[in-house]
């Protein structure tokens, strides 16, 4: 029998290098071995079940006895405490521990790719081994001098030569050089006078600015060298250090004379070289893995590239990698666990010979953070140059970025996971997370199944993939489910029986009977919380189960047909609802009713006749793939996951589908085919029109036809469930988008959402999470759309039905686990960061145009101002919001610059006002300051429209480029126009810069014009094309640069005329290209005249 237990495979894993790379692939190697989420990822990592039965043997040769945390350098240098922090020795790591992992203080020499064998010269006994292995991870890293990186190879060590190297700064009264102007140079200098703030510190430097060899703007560049000049650290710039010679002083102390090329000389007690060039240690591997300079060639997965032996179990990452980017240690630990996930797919490979999925690494953009004493620069390019102490703070800490904040009242499971299922009592072991319990052990639980739940680093989000025949589809999708059902409602608490006086603990296992019945209760749950208690009595830090002790006002009833309805405490049921607590069991019938079916059609439509109106199988998962990849990011209402397991079970059995599920998938079909690349081979072969535009038009029309027909042969109007909300919100959101009528329909989804009890806070039903966020993000979709709606008819009243939900949580879909603690500060934007910080930006647009349009007489220039702070401070939150952004994801910089648009638009709507008004309301000074505020941000209206259009990336986004985002870049252009014909203290050179961002911009409209896919530029192009042509005739006739001076009527009439119209345009019209007067430009176009226009 222990033969047969110890019959399976273990991989020998052999990593070079324990720094931030070769930690980061262990530990997550580790955790993928153990079934959960590797660390750093946000993206769910899918786990394959029933694999054959193996093992795992990680090995870290590294010729330290620990981890040096290498950013913390410059203050370890000068502070004894700090620096026997940043050396953890690996026997001290708890990850460390265990027998699947060991590390091995010595040097790899050299590694025989063939033969897959490594030698090994041990550090202590500098004896040589050699030591077999089934996959490699270089990750050896960087040479760096001292002080750079320390020398010393123990703890120890390290320690001793950070008390000789303190102690020598103390007598340094001729003050410290330190000879370079990197990062390190300046961490160092700036370190150094803040800790010891009497000392002379100097900082020369060879180039022209500081960090000089970094990829990243100027500015950031002069902003840190501001920095460190106000921590009193003196700078010279175009300084080379030519020689150094010893001195002795008349004191007797030694001291270092300093020649320059400038031929300036300087005296210093102590010089530190922060410049070094960092060699790779790569010797080891064959010359075939490096490039010229020693590094390690790789392709995106981090596999070796072929031309190396066995290259395909040979992964590299870290420093060593030739990979273009700036060398960063939070990039180094990305490496590393993309490297752990893709060597367990190699592992996978190699058991079952599937095709493995690997990960591939995206080129790493220039992004930077510098510590400066008590302040911080960093830049990025979807953040901007960004200063001060709160940036410290947020990439630094308070010890240099070693400490990993936790939430600190996360309250999770003692028991492991199967003992806490099964309601039965866990011994609980010490040795948790390395061996299973006694019981898991008496139970034959595998050991990769007794988790602890408050042990893990990440949350499970368990996908499957698609591909065999049904009958395992439909088994892999009831495992799925299952797995579903224990993550977000077996974790939540037991059904409340009445109160006996007696509080057991739970230690027997549950019967089945009583299992089931917790699964299915039917109605849910009374409310418990009135509308006024809520934000005192429930935190939205956590996931977790309301308290019972307030009167139910309601309950929500599902039918077995799958429909649901609220009813509250007036209604008939309330005297069951009010004399029982919990109502369980209860299973109502919905009655067809057909005789009452109006106003709907007595034929229906089957759901074999619905299903012929889908696309082929294959253009199907193209289109929802589309929609989750481009349209979810910007307007995430659905759970991803829970619509692909229901989108698995209807390819398993579509006729067993829902009526209300497959509205919902018609409902992302038309939305999806508006972002349909115009070379598309399904716009051709499903629309077969000769025109991109008819194509999408047809289809949009086709699928949002065969949405209604769902939601009628459902009877929609009066039986309904959250699939038909989910439906008619992304149906109006796509209708939006497309500048179509959406208002009746929008009416009905409010109607529907109140039915459903939507506008109730969820957490009062007992319900488990996801289907909780279902609900408020629902809710919060139908409020964004209301407003968008009341703000373009100009209905700025703000208030609401009365209700006590809360916004959607800020958390990413694989989080709404219960229990679960949201962390205060999060690396990026989640999957609904986006949703709520658009609420943000239309709750500040109603202010705005609360106050803009209420025009009938001047408003303070204080209110104006006022409200351009407020949109200066979203900005800032935008920025540091996707400050964290690691991984750039194209839809977050999508995201980023559709908010900054935003901004941008609403700055327009402010401060055009005051443009408007002139001279007739406001000083000279406001004019000016409005005026400028219009440049800045028309300008950076038409760079991001621009760019859209150009970067790759940002392709996918063309149906909001083609539609809102030309529309605000028309309203850029436009203003920009104005401000040249009628502005002030404008001369020659800023007007003909106006001009040519113009004339650039026109390249995209004319664009979109010709290819014929926006209405918007078709009917923009032309107007902006005589605008720019009244320009130029208005330049060249004159040269008069204010309104106080019109120029001559014989010059210039044209431009009299547009400006007329332009200054005279309702505010209202800019807020949506529906509300523009788009045939007043047309009338000006044709006939010359603005008569009857106003």
């Amino acid at each position: 029998m222990q033969n047969a237990q110890q019959n399976f495979h273990t991989y020998n894993i052999l990593i070079i290098g324990g720094s931030y790379a070769g930690l980061s692939a262990a530990v997550n190697l580790l955790d993928l071995h153990r079934g959960l989420q590797p660390r750093q990822s946000k993206e769910p990592y899918i786990h394959q079940r029933q694999l054959p039965k193996y093992s795992i043997k990680i090995t870290i040769i590294d010729e330290r006895d620990g981890f040096y945390h290498l950013v913390g350098s410059p203050l370890a240098l000068f502070d004894k405490a700090f620096a026997n922090k940043t050396w953890v020795k690996y026997q001290d790591i708890p990850e460390m521990q265990g027998p699947l992992i060991k590390h091995i203080q010595g040097a790899v020499t050299e590694v025989d790719c063939v033969k897959k064998k490594a030698v090994i010269v041990d550090e202590a006994t500098k004896t040589r081994m050699i030591l077999s292995y089934d996959i490699l991870v270089a990750a050896s890293g960087l040479r760096r001098a001292w002080p750079i990186a320390p020398r010393a190879k123990t703890k120890q060590e390290f320690l001793s030569h950070i008390v000789q190297h303190t102690e020598s700064f103390e007598d340094a009264s001729c003050g410290v050089v330190i000879v370079g102007g990197g990062a390190v140079g300046v961490e160092i200098a700036a370190k150094l006078k803040m800790l010891i703030p009497r000392l002379i510190v100097s900082l020369v430097h060879s180039r022209d600015m500081l960090l000089s060899s970094e990829p990243i703007p100027d500015s950031a560049k002069e902003r840190t060298l501001e920095l460190l000049r106000g921590t009193g650290v003196r700078v010279l710039m175009n300084h080379r250090l030519c020689q150094m010679s010893e001195e002795q002083a008349s004191d007797g102390y030694n001291l270092l004379r300093l020649t320059f090329n400038t031929g300036t000389q300087m005296v210093a007690s102590k010089v530190i070289h922060a410049i070094s060039q960092s060699v790779p240690s790569t010797e080891y591997l064959p010359a075939s893995a490096l490039d010229l300079n020693g590094y390690v060639e790789v392709l995106p997965s981090l596999n070796l590239r072929p031309g190396t032996p066995n290259h395909q179990d040979h992964f590299s990452a870290g420093d060593i990698v030739q990979w273009p980017g700036i060398k960063r240690c939070s990039g180094a630990m990305h490496m590393g666990q993309l490297v752990a996930q893709n060597v367990h797919q190699r592992i996978i490979q190699k058991l079952t010979g599937r095709e493995p999925t690997m990960k591939d690494l995206e080129e790493f953009p220039p992004m930077i953070a510098v510590a400066v004493a008590k302040s911080a620069v960093s830049y990025a390019p979807q953040t901007g140059v960004t200063w001060g102490a709160e940036v410290l703070k947020t990439y630094f800490g308070d010890d240099m970025a070693f400490s990993c904040p936790a939430p600190s009242n996360r309250r999770m499971p003692l028991s492991c996971e199967p003992c806490r299922r099964r309601k039965i009592k866990c011994p609980r072991n010490n040795s948790r997370g390395r061996t299973p319990c006694d019981t898991c052990v008496r139970r034959g639980v595998p050991v990769n199944e007794c988790i602890y739940l408050r042990d893990q680093s990440s949350l499970r989000n368990v996908l499957v993939p698609r591909h065999a025949d049904n009958s395992a589809l439909v088994a892999r999708i009831d495992r799925l489910e299952e797995l579903l059902r224990q993550s977000v409602s077996s974790a939540g608490p037991e059904p409340r029986t009445p109160h006996t006086g007696l509080d057991l603990e739970e230690e027997q296992e549950a019967g089945p009977g009583q299992e089931q019945a917790a699964d299915f209760l039917s109605p849910e749950s009374t409310l418990q919380q009135s509308a006024t208690t809520w934000s005192s009595t429930q935190s939205d830090s956590s996931l977790t189960q309301p308290h019972t002790a307030m009167p139910p006002v309601g309950v929500i009833i599902r039918y077995e047909s799958g429909h649901e309805r609220f009813e509250s405490v007036s209604s008939q049921l309330s005297p069951m609802i009010q004399n029982n607590p919990v109502v369980v069991g209860v299973k109502t019938d919905m009655a067809e009713n057909i005789c009452g079916s109006m106003p709907f059609s007595m034929n229906n439509s089957s759901i074999a006749d619905l299903l012929e109106l889908l696309p082929p199988a294959s253009y199907c998962e193209q289109l929802k793939k589309l929609y989750f990849d481009t349209f979810a990011p910007l307007f995430h209402i659905l759970h991803d996951p829970t619509f692909e397991i229901d989108y698995l079970r209807f390819q398993s059995d579509p006729e067993k589908v829902s009526l209300p599920w497959l509205a919902l998938l018609f409902a992302i079909l038309s939305i999806a085919v508006i972002a349909l690349p115009q070379d598309s081979p399904l716009l051709r072969e499903l629309g077969k029109r000769k025109s991109v535009l008819d194509n999408m038009s047809l289809l949009s029309s086709r699928f949002r036809g065969g949405v209604m027909k769902c939601l009628e042969a459902d009877h929609y109007l009066w039986r309904h469930n959250m699939n038909t909300l989910q439906t008619l919100v992304i149906l109006i959101y796509g209708i939006n988008h497309t500048h179509g009528q959406s208002w009746a329909l929008l009416g009905a989804a409010r109607n529907i959402a109140l039915s459903l009890g939507c506008h109730i806070e969820p957490t009062v039903f007992q319900m488990d999470p996801i289907r909780a966020e279902e609900r408020r993000r629902c809710w919060a979709g139908l409020k964004m759309l209301y407003t968008i709606q009341n703000t373009t008819l100009g209905i700025l009243d703000a208030t609401h039905i009365p209700s006590t939900v809360k916004p959607p949580l800020d958390v990413n879909d694989n989080e709404l686990v219960v229990g679960y603690h949201i962390p205060e500060s999060r690396e990026g934007p989640t999957q609904m960061s986006y949703l709520l910080l658009k609420f943000e930006l239309y709750d500040l647009c109603t202010r705005i145009c609360s106050h803009v349009f209420e025009s009938s007489r001047t408003a303070s220039y204080d209110k104006v101002q006022a409200l351009d702070g407020e949109i200066v401070a979203m900005r800032e939150k935008l920025n540091y919001k996707y400050l964290f952004d690691v991984s750039i994801a194209a839809h977050h910089s999508v995201q980023l610059n559709i908010l900054f648009g935003y901004t941008h638009q609403l700055t327009l709507l402010l401060h055009r006002l005051v443009l408007r008004q002139g001279a007739s309301g406001y000083t000279r000074e406001d004019w000016l300051s409005s005026q400028a505020k219009c440049i800045e941000s028309s300008k950076d209206l038409l760079g991001i429209h621009h760019a859209f259009h150009e970067n790759p990336n940002f392709h996918p986004y063309q149906w909001y480029n083609r539609g809102l985002g030309s529309f605000h870049a028309f309203h850029a252009a436009v203003c920009l126009a104005h401000i040249c014909m009628s502005g002030i203290n404008l001369d020659s050179s800023t007007k003909n810069s106006f001009q040519e961002l113009i004339r650039d911009s026109l390249q995209v409209f004319r664009y979109f014009m010709e290819t014929g896919i926006s209405a918007i530029c078709t009917k923009a192009t032309p107007i902006l094309e005589k605008l720019l042509s009244v320009m130029n005739t208005r330049d060249s006739s004159t040269g008069c640069e204010s309104i106080y001076h019109p120029s001559d009527s014989s010059h210039g009439n044209d431009a009299e005329l547009f400006d007329e119209y332009i200054e005279n345009l309702a505010p209202q019209q800019w807020l949506s290209p529906s509300n523009m007067g788009w045939e007043g430009w047309a009338t000006i176009l044709e006939h010359g005249s603005i008569e009857n226009i106003f």
